[in-house]
């Protein structure tokens, strides 16, 4: 979910706020049906898709703290809701919230999204791991709440996958995917080490990363892990 519709880097920029207006990209709903239509459209059957919690994420809880909803009723009912979504979750104890989950599961039962179903949100609290290589860590966060990077998070204890800088690369036992999005995107300006590249975890834990260019993939066999 990259909250592009509702994005705080947006505010006070008037013109990029009435071209938002004018493509129609500027309605919260909208997004929040495509992400999740994409996840169960793109989940292979007898396969589950686990999505962790990252920044983009946190960009939404940001907007429902943040917002004054009188200045943006076109997306006043998905906030309406989305709050009592939240308040509900804080009234049950839930301590990481996250508000595009519980809109998730609350919008898409009925296509068998759930805890225990194909789309699962996984809370970086509590580990996940594929062959013995954690991979519930977006990287957005390092040790001790520091600002995440493969260097850093290469000095933990465990193997790991990570996304986040959206340029691929290996350090020690962390291991880094590129981006799945399109790489002109309108904040990364100048030279830039974007790739289109998936990370592959092999029963028995070896790892290979695999870059999209164009419509061919490319990797090195030397590579694996």
């Amino acid at each position: 979910l990259d909250c592009y519709s509702v994005s705080h880097h947006h505010r006070n920029k008037a013109i990029q706020t009435y071209q938002k207006y004018v493509s129609g990209k500027n309605c919260l709903r909208s997004e929040l049906e495509e992400a999740a239509e994409y996840l169960i459209s793109t989940t292979p059957s007898a396969s589950q898709s686990w999505v962790i919690d990252s920044n983009h994420h946190d960009h939404l809880m940001r907007w429902l703290n943040e917002v004054n909803i009188k200045n943006e009723v076109w997306n006043a009912k998905v906030y309406h809701e989305l709050m009592f979504l939240v308040l509900s979750a804080v009234d049950r104890g839930i301590g990481n919230i996250n508000p595009f989950a519980l809109w998730v599961y609350r919008n898409f039962k009925d296509k068998a999204v759930g805890q225990c179903g194909p789309i699962t949100f996984i809370d970086s609290s509590k580990p996940r791991y594929i062959e013995g290589i954690l991979v519930s860590m977006h990287g957005d966060i390092g040790p001790n709440g520091a600002r995440g990077t493969r260097k850093n998070l290469s000095m933990i204890s465990e193997e790991s996958m990570i996304g986040h800088s959206h340029s691929p690369g290996i350090e020690k036992g962390c291991w880094q995917v590129g981006t799945s999005s399109v790489i002109g995107l309108e904040y990364n300006k100048g030279p830039s080490g974007w790739m289109q590249t998936h990370g592959v975890i092999y029963p028995g834990g070896n790892r290979q990363l695999i870059n999209i260019i164009g419509d061919t993939y490319y990797y090195n066999p030397r590579e694996i892990q």
